[in-house]
Parts: C-alpha cells; sequence; structure tokens
C-alpha cells in the first residue's frame, strides 16, 4: 500500500513577539488494536516565545461517520533542547540572557478510541502563531500553524514517523542537501512532495510574491525534493 506523506519544513528566523513562538509540527499515531491508536503529537517552540502547556487539544472527524471530537494529550516529560549549536555555546532554552537560537521540541500523546470503523478520519491540531521573523510569508505572525494526519481505521496500520529533528542551520552560499530521514513500521511504500504549510484546514499559508510551497527559499539554482527518498 502506498502512502502519502507529506513533509511540512518550516524555515524560520530568531524573533518572536507576543505568543509568536510556533516553528512546526507533526502528527503521528501507532495501531494498538482495533480502532485504538497511541496518537502523538510533537511541538517545535522558539524559546524567545511563550512557553508551551502540559496538556494540548487534537481534533478527530471523520465526515462518512458524522465525527467532530476534540481529544486531550498529555506532555511527556519537558521540552527537549535540539538547537545546534556548538559545544561551547549556550542556547536561549537554556538561558534567557543567551543572543544564540534556541528549540525545544515537545511531545504530546494519548491512546485514543476511535468511535467507529472509518476510512476517512482526520486528525488535526492549530497552534497560534507563526514567527513573525520569517522572511516569506506576508504578516506571518497572523497566521496559525497548522497539521494534520489522514486514518484508515479500517486497515491495522500505524502512520511513518520522522527519524531526524528538522532543525537545521546551513551556511550561505554553499549547496545543501537535506533529508528529515523518515521510516515505517509497515515497511508500506513511502511518497514525498513539497506542498504550502496550511494555516488552516485547507487554508494554505499567504506567502510573499515570489514564494511558494515549491519554491520556498530564495536559492540560486532549483529547489528540489526527491519524491523516493525525501531528500
Amino acid at each position: 500500500m502506498k502512502k502519502l506523506l507529506l513533509a511540512l519544513i518550516f524555515i524560520l528566523g530568531t524573533t518572536s513577539v507576543f505568543a509568536t513562538h510556533g516553528q512546526g509540527g507533526d502528527i503521528t499515531y501507532e495501531y494498538v488494536s482495533q480502532n485504538t491508536y497511541i496518537v502523538r503529537l510533537i511541538i517545535f517552540r522558539d524559546c524567545h516565545g511563550v512557553a508551551l502547556g502540559n496538556t494540548a487539544s487534537i481534533n478527530i472527524s471523520s465526515i462518512s461517520g458524522g465525527t467532530n471530537q476534540n481529544y486531550t494529550l498529555t506532555r511527556v516529560g519537558v521540552g527537549l533542547d535540539i538547537t545546534p549549536l556548538c559545544s561551547s555555546q549556550v542556547s536561549r532554552c537554556a538561558s534567557a540572557t543567551s543572543t544564540n537560537e534556541g528549540v525545544e521540541q515537545h511531545l504530546y500523546q494519548a491512546t485514543i478510541t476511535l468511535p467507529s470503523t472509518r476510512s476517512d478520519y482526520k486528525i488535526s491540531y492549530s497552534l497560534c502563531c507563526r514567527n513573525n521573523a520569517i522572511t516569506t510569508l506576508n504578516n506571518p505572525g497572523s497566521q496559525n500553524i497548522y497539521v494534520e494526519a489522514l486514518l484508515n481505521s479500517s486497515i491495522a496500520n500505524s502512520s511513518p514517523v520522522f527519524n531526524n529533528s528538522p532543525v537545521a542551520f546551513f551556511c550561505n552560499g554553499q549547496q545543501i542537501n537535506y533529508n528529515h530521514g523518515v521510516s515505517d513500521r509497515n515497511g508500506d511504500e513511502l511518497f514525498f512532495s513539497l506542498v504550502a504549510p496550511l494555516e488552516g484546514a485547507n487554508n494554505p499559508v499567504n506567502y510573499l510574491g515570489g514564494f511558494s510551497g515549491t519554491v520556498p527559499l530564495t536559492t540560486t539554482g532549483a529547489f528540489t525534493i526527491d519524491s523516493s527518498t525525501g531528500a
């Protein structure tokens, strides 16, 4: 069975204003038994912004089943500092006075039993707001982060998972080859494509002129993705 995996990569800056601390996120699920899954949400937070809570609310809906219900996920442990700095440097997550970057990874999860067997479940999460330092969006601090995962509970299957941190620093003027590293518990075939991030269901972010989901950066030469490997 082929799965469509949409990897949303957020290119971010360093400054946060008010609650503009959201850098990105992803939703995965692990099959336990019929209609029961461990649902996991990972949120990436800019440590210049406000703190995240101990719980997070997701929505699970199904048009065919008439389902539209919120579920509460609980944070596992504390935020993990994943800032890619040199060993002698201190991130903003570790010290509020640091002038360096600061990125935290927060994991939330819960075991959820769905109300019925359906092929069109959608698991979604929304967070306000994106970083104001993003230079490719129109008024980024007014746009939310929205992520979703699709689930067919008629099949005993788990979602793909990301293995590598999505936070990476690159040097200007050098060619970059990056792979988020994705694996699938069921050994299913994966397909990768570049898409526009969402700020709501079926609502893509508002890019500045010249930028889009397939042209997310100013580059010399093409910005491409390998549909088979995600590189």
